[in-house]
């Protein structure tokens, strides 16, 4: 959307609690929505660069993208289950073609029906295993990234100093 950048004007409770997080990793565009404090926009017309050229190459955009999704999100961890799952009832749905027409038409290549039922769940199975390894891992990498479960807005602390005398 034209008019909408990076330049960010924040209060005082925004800039105590973004560096309050202890992550090493910082995506700040994530880190900003994530604190969950009111924002506003407001728009303008970009001008065209009086000089130079934007140090921003289809590299550098396309790792700040993967580094902005993988910072907010376990959604392709969670994939690779959903992959291993879909491969494993791939693979049943094989097997149980395979032995049908081995039965029926009997089997030209002695041991083609066990080996392919073996290799084609054995993958899925391995999928579904590095899917939930990718699950725990997930919720690892959300521990020690160690972001409190709430931010605070005020407390009564602050003004019940007022009442004592």
């Amino acid at each position: 959307m034209d008019g909408v950048g990076d330049f960010r004007l924040l209060s005082r409770r925004v800039v105590d609690a973004v560096p309050a997080l202890t992550e090493y990793n910082r995506f700040s565009k994530g880190l900003f929505a994530w604190v969950g404090f009111p924002s506003t926009t407001f728009e303008y017309e970009n001008a065209a660069r009086g000089a130079g050229n934007s140090s921003w190459n289809l590299r550098g955009l396309l790792n700040y993208g993967i580094h902005g999704l993988l910072s907010f999100n376990n959604r392709p961890l969670r994939a690779a289950l959903r992959l291993g799952m879909g491969l494993l009832f791939c693979a049943g749905l094989c097997t149980a073609w395979i032995v049908g027409a081995a039965l029926i038409h009997g089997v030209r290549t002695p041991g083609y029906v066990t080996v392919i039922t073996a290799v084609t769940a054995l993958a899925g199975v391995q999928m579904v295993m590095l899917g939930v390894i990718g699950e725990y891992t997930g919720r690892i990498y959300y521990e020690v990234k160690g972001r409190p479960h709430f931010l605070v807005k005020a407390t009564n602390v602050e003004r019940t100093k007022d009442l004592i005398p």
